[in-house]
């Protein structure tokens, strides 16, 4: 989540690798649009409450099977700048051991695409 009306930004360890650290993030559910799980992944793993103000990032990406060619996972990602409208923040997933703000993203912190999509019209 980016920064917004001097909002930090939450971060989380992924699950049972506490020395490392992530953003939100989830699952898309069959008939759920994509802002719709973005803003259930980040209730459901920080607590947090968000409006999406644009969009960061998305890529597609195909996983092939090392050992079966034909075997192909296809995998979207999508990534949202929100603003937090609720302050307070807890661990609530399964395997999240800790969720907080941080005022500056650490460098631990898995990796984020250096580059925001453009706006339209850019």
């Amino acid at each position: 989540m980016g920064r917004e009306r001097g909002r930090r930004d939450p971060a989380r360890p992924p699950r049972g690798r506490a020395r490392h650290l992530g953003t939100p993030g989830g699952a898309h559910d069959p008939g759920e649009g994509l802002a719709d799980t973005a803003r259930r992944a980040v209730r459901e793993t920080t607590g947090v409450e968000c409006d999406l103000t644009s969009l960061y990032f998305a890529r597609w990406k195909t996983v092939v099977n090392a050992a079966d060619d034909d075997e192909r996972l296809h995998m979207l990602t999508v990534e949202f700048e929100a603003a937090a409208t609720s302050e307070d923040v807890s661990a609530g997933a399964d395997g999240v051991l800790e969720a907080c703000w941080f005022g500056t993203l650490p460098d631990r912190l898995h990796e984020v695409p250096a580059r925001k999509v453009a706006d339209d019209g850019e």
